[in-house]
């Protein structure tokens, strides 16, 4: 039986919820363990989170959500190379079937992203955001955005390695393709405590590349962020603390 055939819906168990949830290879989730009043099988609701559908499981009383395409790609998809990340083919994160799913890493992901033009909506998406904040110091237009954020950092970049230690010094802040900020550091050096490279982060600041491990980064101080108080930056260095143990219980 062919998983990636619309016309047939094929269930398996969810791993780590086997006997409890169930998958299936259209992106519907059911609990074994909840039926109606006619014996049917209850399917779950979905939450939208970040763009991308998820799904509260129970196991021993405890609740875990899981995003949709990440359960359907471990239940259908063979990954021997163990790339860490769900690619959605047509570039709609809510068309959740196996056929539009494939396991990839950051480097691919970001270049399907590149390749549709999801990264113009990325940038785009950033400036939103850094308006609606009201962080001047960012245009309105992408091209703006590229401006202001990270190519024109080209010109006042520097050769020696007296430039390089200036520039992994800077605050920075990194973004994901959907243009939502996800960390902020006090500066590259900082990063690399937390398992980046500062040369590749200062490398995206300055315009010579445009990602590092799956995010956009920019220096702060372009997008016009006010300077964080030593509270601000205590809470965002517990928020990621909090974030990498929350990952690493998980692992």
């Amino acid at each position: 039986m062919n998983d990636s055939d619309p016309t047939t819906e094929i269930w398996k168990p969810i791993l780590g919820y086997e006997g409890l949830y169930e998958v299936s290879n259209l992106g519907k989730v059911r609990s074994l363990n909840w039926k109606n009043k006619k014996g049917v099988v209850h399917e779950l609701t979905y939450k939208l989170t970040r763009n991308y559908f998820s799904v509260g499981l129970t196991k021993q009383g405890k609740q875990k959500w899981h995003k949709v395409h990440r359960l359907v790609a471990t239940a259908f998809i063979d990954n021997p190379e163990n790339k860490p990340q769900v690619n959605h083919k047509d570039c709609n994160k809510l068309n959740n079937c196996v056929s539009n799913l494939e396991w990839c890493t950051a480097s691919e992901n970001m270049r399907h992203a590149e390749n549709n033009g999801l990264m113009e909506a990325a940038h785009a998406a950033i400036v939103k955001a850094c308006r609606k904040k009201g962080w001047p110091g960012v245009k309105a237009s992408v091209e703006s955005a590229r401006k202001t954020g990270w190519s024109h950092m080209k010109d006042i970049s520097k050769k020696g390695a007296a430039a390089a230690k200036k520039a992994r010094s800077k605050p920075v802040a990194a973004f994901n393709i959907n243009g939502e900020l996800e960390h902020t550091f006090e500066s590259a050096t900082e990063a690399e405590k937390n398992g980046f490279s500062s040369q590749a982060i200062s490398a995206c600041c300055l315009g010579k590349r445009k990602t590092h491990k799956g995010f956009i980064w920019c220096f702060i101080e372009t997008l016009g962020i006010p300077t964080m108080t030593p509270a601000e930056k205590e809470k965002l260095l517990m928020q990621w603390s909090k974030k990498t143990e929350k990952k690493s219980s998980a692992a």
